[in-house]
Formats: structure tokens, C-alpha cells, sequence
């Protein structure tokens, strides 16, 4: 868009001085102009340039040594451009200056006196642009009335014969120029309509006139009526009446079409689900449709004819000039598309795609159409999508830490077992022993906290009533939570059921109860909740991974210091805690994630700064009979006397597993990968009563090498061990439930329990 300050001029100088271009080029730059300049000084540089370009002016120099003003207008006015042509001279007299002048020249400037030169430009230009429009008009009209695809003619006033037809009105009318050349007005109305045209041309004003719809007859004789526009104008010295008759028919068929049309167009800004804006060149507002009203919370009359962004661009400075870059480039004619922030009515902000589009007519902007799009759901849900992705890395690392973890934990158990058993008649020996084995325990219980973040760890998932676990642990919590705490359980008596680890809802309740404890310092309200829900596709919207359908609700509130959003971000993250040093592992609330996650579960939070804290756990129900909750008894440690094959690729972790299958009376045979374990297979023998195996090993996982053993030793039974199982383990049910596992780290005792157990 162009301003006073910087007006466009394309000027083609017909001049020999460098210096003297210079000169008026200045002028016009003080004056406000950009201007594209050449600068020619031969009749061949100039019909170059002329042919090369499109020329707003042509300034020249009256007197050159080898070419003059007169040649160049000369040469100009051989080319038929109508361009302004300006002679400059150093002196110049009145009577050269009239020959120029009548040569064609429109107008001439001293060099020494260039105050002229501003104001002979803006009317050169502006007369010459009153020049192209008048020859374009006549164009048009020409063009118009030769093409018109409606019948127009030209009548005489007074006689009011025709004077000249076009093209169309012969077709319509079925007279042959000569014909309608031969005749007036009144020949083609049926004679009872020739009283009404006489008055009505006796009393219609000389001017443009729309004179109604009359009747016409055909030269078949056919009546039609069409609707006559009229418009005086002199044809051949003569008053006459330029005349477009419209049948009304086709009139009415094209307002049908238009109406239509617009009715479309009505419906669709009307109807659309998108925020439209409609800006005038000056970024002012024209329309809203009531989706933007729905999205900023604006009425129309707030907003017609202001610049819209005064009203939703954030406050945010960065933003503030975010907007206003877009206004300026979609007053440029660009298009703009990008995913922003935007500000409604109250104050509230919405993450946006806005779309912008220029609207253009020969290639002048009329308009700008702002479509907003509210992309705040999606945005979420990308934003869980990364959060998911990210507790997905964090769960692998943890899963695989844990792993590793387990085997040095069992060796360190396994050891201080066998260790204190020696140390019976050393109390002081034993005490020692003993507090390394407390803190291996402990080592392990962090170990199963990450591991059921990762969901790596086994379960032994039930069909449960989630009322009676509530119902188990209530007791323990009161003491838990301590006595400026009021527990309140609000349990659904008619609660469906769930399948999953009786042991892991405990644990999830324990740690959020403990979590609500320490966000109560100074006491408050404790509040379980269990109720039957059915969640549909929008409330699914909450989270990419949730999948609508029928659920438990498990409920945890408090009325705590609650947590502000950056916070809830995080809190499912290992290790992070808010607590204070040494009060807290991180581990409590991304032990719940992890046991809701391998649940098939879902957890959502809502907090506040000062207003408490809601945990909800949605578990999918099932239509099973309870199972039983009753725990296994621990049996002694007893031995044997059969043959097992121990494939373990942790060396310290292998060696202590020998000893203590040795100390129980097995035979072993000691395999370190799973190649070795199939030679010995092979190799042995004698009989093999059990394979003791590692589910994870580098070269051959533990299933795949028990499928094997089963051809060579079909009788043999199979144990695995393993520090957590891989989910393409578990979930791919590669370990059928109920096969016999036992969970890195072991002690001894429990070793031997489970090896017998495998036995029979």
C-alpha cells in the first residue's frame, strides 16, 4: 500500500549530465517519490528503455549535442504511449516553449528554477492517469456495447428512430441491423403500449433513467417484457438514448443465481465451526460471524470498525507484535498461517491457528478474511502425547536400571543370608550382616518402586471388589494420616468390579493418603471416593491415551496447599519430590502411575495453589465373580537331591545361586549364556529336573531357549527369574499366566521355596 511518504515513480530521463539527473532526481525524493529511474542520451538507449519498460514520465533535456527534446518527443509520440513528457532545459525562450508545447510536450522547467518540477509531475501524472481512465471508459464502452450479451441501442429523441443496435438485440429481437436501422421505437411495443411510451418519454428527465419493465414484441411476434435502463448521450451531433434492455427472465434467472450464491456464502460464514473475521484495508472490522463471537466472547457492535487486535492480541509484548507483523504483511497481500495465542473477552487466552487471506482485485487489496481456529484441545493433547512419550523414555531407563539394580541386590541378599548364618555364635558379627541385608531390602523395595513406575514388574492381577480393599486398608490409614486429619470414605455399594493386583491398589492408595498427609501439615479433610462412571468420546478428549467406556473411579482428595500447573507437570516424574531434603524419594506418585498404567488404567489430577488436591484413578470394569484374596502361606526352606540347569549371565549373581542350590543338596550344572546351557543340555547324561533361567540374557531370552530345552529334555520343568519382564514379554504373552517366576532380588530362603515349589 502506498502512502504520501513513499509514492512509486518509474521516470525515464532523456539527459547527457549525470549531475543535472542527479539534481531533479533529489526533488523528487524530497518530495516523497520512490523513484525507478533510467537515464538515456540516444534515440536507440530511449526506444530500448521504452520497449523494456512501463514509463509514469519522461523528463528530457531541450538541447543535447546529438539528440534533443524535440527528437525524443518525436520518437515518443511514434511509439503511440501516452506518457507526460516534460522538456528541461538551462534556458529555454517563450517562443521554443510554445513550438514544444504544440509539438506535444506537456510541459517545460527551467534547471535553474526546479520548484516547479513537484507540482508539474502530480498533474502530469494525475492528468495522464485521467487520460488512460477516459480511453479505457471508451474502450470499455465500445467493447460493452459491441459484446453486451444484452440487447442495447441508441434512439433519437426526437424522432426516435434507431440510430445504431448491437449484436445482441438483433439475435434477441430477430431483426437484421438494417432492418431495426429502418425503424423506431415504437415498432417493436405491441400498439396498446404506445400511449404509456409517449407519456413516458414526454415526462421521464434528461439524465439516467431506469423506466421499468415494459412489454417488447419480437419480429415472430412473440411479447416479452423486459426492463429498459436508458441513458441520454449526443450520437452524430444529435440528442439521443443509449438503451439496455434487459429481458426479465434472464434477470430474474440471474438474481436466483445470485441469490443463491449468496445465501451459500451467508450459511457457510454464518455456520461455520471457524472464528471469520472480515478487515477492510485499514485492518478495521467489517463482519464476525457468531463462532467468533462464541470463541472471543465479543458482540458485532464491539468490534465494527476497529482494528480487531486491539481487542484479542494478547498483552503480552512479543505477542502484541506478533499481531501486528501479521496485519502488516496481510495488508501486503500475503497470506499468513500460524498456531498462536489469542485473547478473549475475559481475559482468558486460547491457542489459535489463524489463517489469513488477502482478498485481491487486480492485484489492489479490498479486504482480508481472518479465520481463527481454537486448536487449545489439540494442543493438549500433544501435550500429553509428549509428557506420555517422555514418562515412556523415563519408565525404560528406570525399568533398565532396576534391572541391572536387581541382580547386584540379589548377590549382596543372597550373600548376607549365607553369611549370617555362619555368624550364629557371633552376635556383634551378626548385627552387622544383618544391617547390610536390612539396607539390601531397602535397596530392593526402590527397586520395585521404579520398577512398577515402568511397568516392568509381575503382577498378580485378581478380580476384585475395590470396596473391600478400601474397606482393608482403612484402618492402617487412620493411624497413618494421624488424628488432625478426618478420613472420610464415600463408597459406592453397588461398585462394579476390576481386575487387578490387590497388593499394587493397596500401595497406590497408601502412597497417595501419605501424599495428602504431608500437603495437610496443619490437618484438613481426607477423602475416598469410589463410584461406577461411564466416560464418553469428549471427556476422552482429556487425554490421547484414554479410551472412553465404563470405569471404576477411585477418588483420593484433600484439601491441602494443592500445586500450581508447572508442578502437576512434573509429578509423576521418578525422583521428582517438592518435599524437603531426605523426607521424600520422588517415588511415591510415580509408583501410582505406573501400577495404574500396567492396571489398563487412567489417572487424572486437578489442583490449585490453597485449594487441596483430587487424584482419580478410572480402572475398566469387569464382568467377573470376585476372586480370593487369601495370601500364600511361606513355606520352609527345603532341598533336594535333582539335577538343575542354571543359566544366569550375571557371573556374581550365578555363582551365589550355585552355592546356595549346592548348600540344598541340587546338582547344578552352571551355563552362562543360552548356546552353553543347550550344549550341556545336549552333553548331560543323566537326567535334568529343572532349568532355572534368566528371562533376559543378551544372545537367547529365557522363553526362547525353554522351547528349545523342551526337544532335548521334555521333561524338565522350567523356572524363570528375573529382575522385571520386559513388556514384548509379558504383554506379547510369551510367559503364559502362571508360569513359575521368581522376582529378582531373592534371598536364599525364598530361592529355595521356589525351586521346590518348580519341582513338585
Amino acid at each position: 500500500m502506498t502512502t504520501e511518504s513513499n509514492r512509486a515513480l518509474n521516470l525515464l530521463l532523456v539527459e547527457d549530465s549525470e549531475d543535472d539527473a542527479r539534481l531533479l532526481l533529489r526533488e523528487l525524493d524530497r518530495a516523497g517519490y520512490r523513484v525507478h529511474w533510467e537515464r538515456v542520451d540516444s534515440p536507440q538507449a530511449m526506444e530500448a528503455a521504452l520497449r523494456r519498460s512501463r514509463w509514469d514520465l519522461i523528463t528530457a533535456d531541450y538541447t543535447m549535442p546529438s539528440f534533443s527534446a524535440p527528437d525524443a518527443l518525436a520518437l515518443l509520440k511514434k511509439t503511440d504511449l501516452d506518457v507526460p513528457f516534460v522538456v528541461i532545459s538551462g534556458s529555454i525562450g517563450e517562443e521554443i516553449a510554445v513550438e514544444i508545447m504544440k509539438a506535444g510536450a506537456n510541459d517545460y522547467l527551467l534547471k535553474g528554477n526546479l520548484r516547479r518540477l513537484v507540482p508539474a509531475v502530480e498533474r502530469e501524472l494525475e492528468q495522464a492517469a485521467e487520460r488512460r481512465a477516459r480511453r479505457q471508459a471508451e474502450r470499455q464502452y465500445q467493447l460493452l456495447f459491441e459484446n453486451n450479451p444484452e440487447p442495447m441501442w441508441v434512439f433519437d429523441e426526437e424522432t426516435l428512430a434507431f440510430l445504431e443496435v448491437n449484436n445482441a438485440a438483433c439475435r434477441h429481437y430477430g431483426y437484421s441491423r438494417e432492418e431495426f436501422l429502418g425503424m423506431t421505437i415504437r415498432e417493436i411495443r405491441p400498439p396498446e403500449d404506445l400511449a404509456r411510451l409517449m407519456e413516458a418519454l414526454a415526462r421521464e428527465p434528461r439524465g439516467p433513467n431506469d423506466s421499468g419493465v415494459w412489454k417488447h414484441r419480437r419480429k415472430d411476434g412473440t411479447i416479452i417484457d423486459v426492463e429498459v435502463v436508458s441513458h441520454p448521450l449526443p450520437f452524430l451531433g444529435r440528442p439521443a438514448q443509449l438503451v439496455l434492455a434487459l429481458d426479465v427472465t434472464a434477470r430474474r434467472q440471474a438474481e436466483r443465481r445470485i441469490q443463491e450464491r449468496t445465501t451459500y456464502l451467508n450459511a457457510l460464514v454464518e455456520n461455520s465451526p471457524l472464528a471469520i473475521v472480515a478487515l477492510n484495508p485499514a485492518h478495521r472490522v467489517q463482519l464476525v460471524n457468531p463462532a467468533f463471537v462464541r470463541l472471543f466472547g465479543y458482540e458485532p457492535a464491539e468490534l465494527l470498525g476497529r482494528d480487531v487486535d486491539e481487542f484479542i492480541a494478547p498483552p503480552d509484548p512479543d505477542l502484541r507484535a506478533e499481531a501486528a507483523g501479521f496485519a502488516e504483511g496481510l495488508l501486503r497481500g500475503e497470506s499468513i498461517q500460524k498456531t498462536t495465542v489469542r485473547r478473549r473477552k475475559d481475559g482468558r487466552t486460547v491457542d489459535v491457528k489463524v489463517y489469513g487471506v488477502p482478498l485481491l482485485n487486480d492485484g489492489r487489496l479490498i479486504g482480508v478474511y481472518g479465520i481463527y481456529e481454537d486448536v487449545s484441545e489439540q494442543r493438549k493433547l500433544e501435550e500429553q502425547l509428549r509428557l506420555a512419550q517422555k514418562m515412556e523414555a523415563i519408565g525404560q531407563l528406570a525399568g533398565g536400571v532396576a534391572h541391572d539394580f536387581n541382580n547386584l541386590l540379589t548377590s549382596i541378599l543372597g550373600y548376607s543370608e549365607l553369611v549370617a548364618a555362619r555368624l550364629q555364635s557371633d552376635p556383634a558379627a551378626l548385627e552387622e550382616v544383618e544391617e547390610i541385608k536390612r539396607a539390601g531390602e531397602s535397596a530392593a523395595g526402590l527397586t520395585r518402586q521404579l520398577l512398577a513406575f515402568s511397568r516392568r514388574q509381575v503382577l498378580e492381577p485378581k478380580v476384585l471388589e475395590l470396596n473391600a480393599i478400601v474397606g482393608s486398608v482403612e484402618k492402617m490409614l487412620r493411624r497413618l494420616i494421624g488424628e488432625n486429619i478426618d478420613l472420610v470414605t464415600t463408597l459406592d455399594p453397588s461398585l462394579a468390579r476390576v481386575r487387578a493386583d490387590a497388593g499394587q491398589i493397596e500401595q497406590v492408595i497408601m502412597n497417595l493418603a501419605i501424599n495428602s498427609r504431608d500437603a495437610m501439615p496443619q490437618g484438613g479433610r481426607l477423602t475416598i471416593e469410589t463410584a461406577n462412571v461411564e466416560l464418553d468420546e469428549e471427556y476422552a478428549r482429556r487425554d490421547a491415551t484414554f479410551r472412553p467406556g465404563r470405569y471404576v473411579m477411585l477418588a483420593v482428595s484433600d484439601t491441602g496447599i494443592g500445586m500450581d500447573a508447572e508442578t502437576q507437570s512434573r509429578i509423576f516424574e521418578p525422583f521428582f519430590t517438592t518435599k524437603e531434603m531426605g523426607k521424600g524419594t520422588g517415588l511415591g506418585l510415580s509408583t501410582v502411575y505406573g501400577i495404574v498404567k500396567q492396571t489398563e488404567g487412567w489417572i487424572w489430577v486437578y489442583s490449585e495453589p490453597g485449594r487441596g488436591t483430587t487424584f482419580k484413578i478410572y480402572l475398566p470394569q469387569v464382568e467377573a465373580a470376585a476372586d480370593s484374596l487369601d495370601r500364600p502361606v511361606e513355606g520352609a526352606s527345603v532341598g533336594g537331591s535333582e539335577t538343575v540347569l542354571l543359566v544366569e549371565d550375571a557371573e556374581p549373581l550365578r555363582k551365589l545361586t550355585r552355592i546356595v542350590l549346592e548348600r540344598l543338596g541340587y546338582a547344578v550344572l552352571e551355563a552362562s549364556n543360552a548356546q552353553d546351557a543347550l550344549a550341556m543340555a545336549e552333553a548331560h547324561a543323566g537326567p535334568i529336573h529343572l532349568v532355572l533361567t534368566d528371562v533376559v540374557m543378551p544372545d537367547m531370552g529365557g522363553a526362547a531357549l525353554a522351547s528349545r530345552l523342551k526337544g532335548l529334555r521334555p521333561a524338565a520343568r522350567v523356572l524363570y527369574m528375573s529382575g522385571y519382564t520386559d513388556d514384548a514379554v509379558v504383554r506379547h504373552r510369551v510367559l503364559e499366566p502362571g508360569t513359575r517366576f521368581l522376582q529378582k532380588p531373592f534371598t536364599p530362603t525364598s530361592l529355595a521355596r521356589r525351586v521346590r515349589e518348580a519341582l513338585g
